[in-house]
């Protein structure tokens, strides 16, 4: 069992993977704060 917590530095890629979704999640959220026209949805 101790051998499974030094796979924990092995969930850092998928912190990338969150941290993208972030990114666009904010940058999505200021294009609407902006008052953008989304004719899409």
């Amino acid at each position: 069992m101790s051998k499974t917590t030094i796979i924990v530095p092995k969930p850092k890629k998928p912190s990338v993977y969150r941290w993208f979704i972030f990114i666009a999640l904010a940058f999505v959220y200021v294009w609407v704060f902006s008052g953008v026209p989304l004719e899409g949805n």
